[in-house]
């Protein structure tokens, strides 16, 4: 649409205007959260459940960040914390690169422990 004639379009055209321009957009968005990643794309998750700031169509382009996005490696995001505490880390801290399911009996007996006020080990 030529940008002349915008203010000549009728009610019901400025609305479809405006909704393949949304749903534009949200495509846009997707295409390069998947390159950007981290907090940026969870802005994008959460931005997908608002149906508040924008149409459902565009929502429904959004929400495929919410599981169509392949998941960060272990390695890169153990490397990333290296990165970030650096030497300042406690040297009982350790990086996996192994992902947990569940925590290991002991980090769950450390982790009530520290609950009930008692020292950890």
């Amino acid at each position: 649409m030529d940008l002349a004639q915008r203010p000549f379009l009728n009610a019901g055209q400025r609305e479809r205007e405006l909704l393949e321009t949304h749903i534009r957009n949200a495509q846009r968005i997707v295409e390069g959260s998947s390159q950007l990643r981290g907090a940026f794309l969870k802005l994008i998750q959460m931005l997908s459940m608002r149906h508040d700031l924008l149409p459902g169509e565009a929502l429904d382009v959004l929400k495929a960040t919410q599981s169509g996005v392949p998941p960060m490696s272990y390695g890169m995001i153990a490397e990333q914390i290296r990165r970030e505490l650096g030497r300042n880390r406690s040297s009982s801290t350790r990086v996996s690169t192994r992902p947990h399911l569940r925590p290991r009996r002991s980090d769950r007996c450390i982790a009530r422990s520290s609950r009930m006020g008692a020292k950890s080990p």
